[in-house]
This record gives C-alpha cells, sequence and structure tokens, in this order.
C-alpha cells in the first residue's frame, strides 16, 4: 500500500509472489513459488481455521485450536506451487519435509498472505470484550 499526496490509498492489484527452493537430499534443488492469496482463497482459509478452535463453554469465547493436523498444508496447499509443473504442493509432498522446512515455509506464507495479522486482531479484539 502507498498513500499518494491527496490522501488516497494505492494498492497494487498484482499478487506478490515469494521464490522458495527446496534441496532434496541428492542436492537437486526444486523450485517452487509461495503466492498471495485471493481475497476468497484466504476467507477460505480462514474460515477453515476458525472450525478448528474450541470454545468455552459458558462465554463462548475461543480458547484455542483443538485440531492442528493438516494446518500447514491447509495453507501451504493454497499458496505454494511447483514452478515447473504450475500445480500446488500437496499434503502428501509437505507430510514428508522436515518439520523445520515446513514451518518455515508456513511462516513466510503466513507474512505473505497476512494470516498472522488477522489473528492478531482477532485476539486483541477478544481481549477487548474480556
Amino acid at each position: 500500500m502507498k498513500e499518494h499526496q491527496n490522501g488516497a490509498l494505492v494498492f497494487s492489484l498484482v499478487a506478490q509472489k515469494r521464490p522458495v527452493v527446496l534441496e532434496d537430499a541428492a542436492g537437486v534443488r526444486h523450485t517452487y513459488e509461495l503466492r498471495e492469496m485471493p481475497a476468497s482463497e484466504k476467507d477460505k482459509y480462514l474460515n477453515m481455521l476458525a472450525k478448528r478452535m474450541s470454545f468455552h463453554a459458558e462465554t463462548g469465547r475461543p480458547q484455542g485450536i483443538r485440531d492442528f493436523e493438516g494446518m500447514q498444508a491447509e495453507l501451504l496447499t493454497r499458496c505454494m506451487f511447483n514452478v515447473e509443473s504450475t500445480k500446488p504442493v500437496t499434503r502428501e509432498e509437505i507430510a514428508g519435509w522436515p518439520s523445520t522446512a515446513a514451518a518455515a515455509i508456513y511462516d513466510a506464507a503466513s507474512d505473505l498472505n497476512k494470516i498472522e495479522g488477522e489473528k492478531q486482531k482477532e485476539a486483541e479484539a477478544e481481549a477487548k470484550n474480556a
């Protein structure tokens, strides 16, 4: 986002991209691309996250995430693509990656798509309502 001199907000409608290179055990490098999701796909991802939340029985407030299985894959299959095949990565591919690599790529994808910012806003709103 850029702010123009007259106060107008100016946004690019070109989705951001970030290259990712994964090196296998044989030393072969595979090139991928993290892509900013369209708003509709991000909404679907956030809805999926909300369904994983557990809520306090009396207050109805979120208490935490009740199921972490496949959570990194849910995001990465939506925004990480193999450059050669142009296909998104699969859950099976992600499941075979070392956890440090998967977590680092998940963090980069969250940052690119402003996912953490959404969670922070929700947490701040909940704190205000407490």
